[in-house]
Order: structure tokens, then sequence, then C-alpha cells
């Protein structure tokens, strides 16, 4: 485990912040990190006495108000107030906020199967040749894999791809329309390119590229050395502000426009044909106001924005911000 600690300089008037060690943490129960911590400290010759907070992830062996780390760490430290990390609390809304919509679940799965489609050494190379085709220009982008636990880093990846889409639609195209014996992910590629040449992908990738673009400036600043409450609650706010005029009807209107000029772009067909369901002849003269264990899959302007775009930005900014921000 690593610590940092965090202090004020009384004659230069400043807040400092460094890290100060990494530990070897052979057990990871709540008496024995606090230990640990408690050992750092007095390895580095701080007065315990004047350590007034402290600072973790929401993990219950760290929070837990009966017997986490952190009540165990003001038995020896009466005046370290617990301080959920404000970078952790936002990974945790960007979490809630994507895994309960389908649609954007099935979207991040698909860019981890890119990744792991183009990181063989060979498609890879194929994949720079076609960007350099593309964009003789600019550098070539690498793909980036997607963190399990850090989904603010997950804006990295969404950018990647979609500065890239132009050369990785070519290189899924081409791997998938050779054989097995020349590029052994073939059968894999196919099943990809329909589904990365597709509305959906391009709409949920312009949706994630702007709404994550947004919260990864909140987070970068939240982490930062020189941040204080009132600023944090300023950016916040300010975030909050921005998110809320993307779920203004304008604003998807043109989320919307763009991703049909990326299609067509493209020559990715905007329409998506869905079977439609029959009845079952017991509801023919009833109304039903919602079905369960049916997943509805978006073809047109309305559905896009009921399905996807609309409720990551409601779970965001209801759940998210009102609730777990109001922290600060």
């Amino acid at each position: 485990m690593s610590s940092a600690v965090r202090y004020v300089n009384i004659e230069e008037g400043c807040v400092h912040e460094h890290f100060i060690a990494f530990m070897q943490a052979e057990h990871q129960d709540a008496e024995s990190l606090s230990s640990y911590i408690k050992q750092a400290l007095i390895t580095y010759d701080f007065d315990i006495n004047k350590m007034v907070s402290q600072g973790y992830d929401g993990a219950s062996v760290m929070s837990d108000h009966c017997s986490g780390v952190q009540t165990r760490v003001r038995e020896f430290a009466p005046l370290a107030v617990y301080i959920h990390c404000y970078a952790n609390v936002l990974n945790l809304v960007l979490v809630d906020s994507v895994k309960s919509v389908a649609t954007a679940s099935e979207f991040f799965v698909l860019l981890e199967a890119l990744y792991v489609l183009v990181s063989s050494s060979k498609i890879h190379a194929l994949f720079v040749n076609l960007q350099c085709q593309c964009n003789p220009n600019q550098q070539p982008l690498e793909l980036q894999k997607l963190s399990v636990t850090r989904w603010v880093c997950r804006y990295a990846a969404v950018n990647a791809v979609s500065r890239t889409y132009n050369a990785l639609l070519l290189t899924v195209g081409v791997v998938a329309d050779a054989s097995v014996s020349e590029y052994t992910q073939a059968i894999e590629a196919r099943g990809l390119y329909d589904q990365v040449k597709s509305f959906s992908f391009i709409i949920s990738l312009i949706t994630f590229d702007r709404i994550l673009s947004c919260t990864t400036q909140l987070s970068d600043q939240l982490q930062s050395n020189n941040i204080d409450l009132s600023h944090a609650a300023d950016l916040v706010s300010g975030t909050q502000a921005l998110l809320s005029e993307y779920r203004t009807d304008t604003y998807w209107e043109k989320v919307y426009h763009y991703a049909t000029e990326v299609a067509k772009l493209h020559d990715v067909n905007t329409k998506v044909l869905v079977r439609r369901r029959r009845r079952p002849t017991d509801l023919i003269d009833s109304f039903v106001y919602e079905s369960t264990g049916v997943r509805v899959i978006p073809s047109t302007r309305d559905e896009y924005k009921r399905e996807l775009y609309s409720p990551v930005l409601d779970k965001f900014l209801i759940v998210g911000f009102k609730i777990k921000m109001s922290l600060l």
C-alpha cells in the first residue's frame, strides 16, 4: 500500500502534499492496515497527535464506522476525521450510471473486445499502417485497455477509438475478410465488424466521448495537490451544470445530428431493422405499460435518447451528483 501526507506550512501559509512510502501489506484486514499506517507515521517522525484527517476509498475495510481502518486510526489519532476520496466517489458514480444501462454496458464490452483484437502484433501493425494512410499528418494512436476499477480513465479508451474510428473500421474489415490461415482472429473480427459499423456503436461512442471528457477533467482537478474544499465544490457545481446542459433536447439534437453525419461519412446505415414481436393473444385488449425481461434495441432517434442518452445522464445527475457528491 502507498502513503501520502498533506500538511500545512504555518510560516508559508501553504498546503503541501507528498508521497512518503510504499509498504508491503502482507495482510489486508483493518487491524493490519491501520498498524501499517501508524508505523509509517512513526518511521518518518510525524506527530500523530496533530493528525486531523484521513482519506481512503469507500471499501468497507477502510470506511466501516465500527471496525474499519478509519475507526482504528482514530484510536491513536482521535482528531483524524475520515474523508471519502472524492475521485473514488466520482468513479462510483460512473459505475452506477453505466452498469444500469444495458446499451452502455454492451458498448464497453465491445470496446474491450476491440482492444483485445488489435493488441495482436500482426493486427496492431496493420492498424498503425492504416492510421498512417488515413491521417498521414498525425502520430498513430494506440487503443487503450479499459480499467476495471478506474472508470474515469476510460475516457482515454473511448477517445482513442473516436479519433481512429476510420482506421479501426478498415482494420477490422480487412481481418474479417481474410482467411483463418492469414489471421487466426478472422472469425472474431467478422462478428465485431457488424457491431463496430453500426449506428448504435457510433452514437454510444460520441455520447461517452463527451460525457467522460467532462468527468475526466473533474477527476483530474479533484486529485490535484492544490485543491481545496471551496474549489472542489465549485468544480462539482460547474460539471453538474454542464451535464445538465447536455441533458437538454437542444443538445441531444446536436449529438444525434453529429452521429448521423459520422455515420454517413463511413457509409453506416442509421436505420436499424428490428423484428416486430407478436403480442400474446391474452394481451390484445390490454395496455402494456412495462415489459419484464424484454430487451429494447434502440432504432430511432427517440429510442436512442430514451434507452441510452437520457438514462446515463439522469443516473449521473440524480443518483451521482445530487446524492453522492453532496458530501462536498
